[in-house]
């Protein structure tokens, strides 16, 4: 999720499944930060039933996410 502070003008993005976060960000450098964060192995996905609309997965949880995925689809 994009956590925004707006009386200090700064944001982040934390992760969904933690509490980890990127760094805190200018509120007008929204795509340095998610292409900050993808370059770092953040995973920023579409979803309908996600806060907001949209996944935000640390890389901590990124591998464990697809791997559940892959069950998932397996049928495991």
């Amino acid at each position: 999720m994009i956590l925004r502070d707006e009386e200090v003008g700064a944001m982040t993005m934390q992760c969904d499944r933690c509490t980890n976060m990127t760094d805190d960000y200018n509120i007008d450098a929204f795509q340095q930060m998610i292409d900050d964060a993808k370059e770092e192995g953040w995973r920023i996905e579409r979803d309908e039933n996600a806060e907001g609309g949209w996944s935000h997965t640390c890389p901590d949880h990124d591998a464990k996410s697809r791997i559940e995925d892959q069950r998932r689809l397996l049928g495991l």
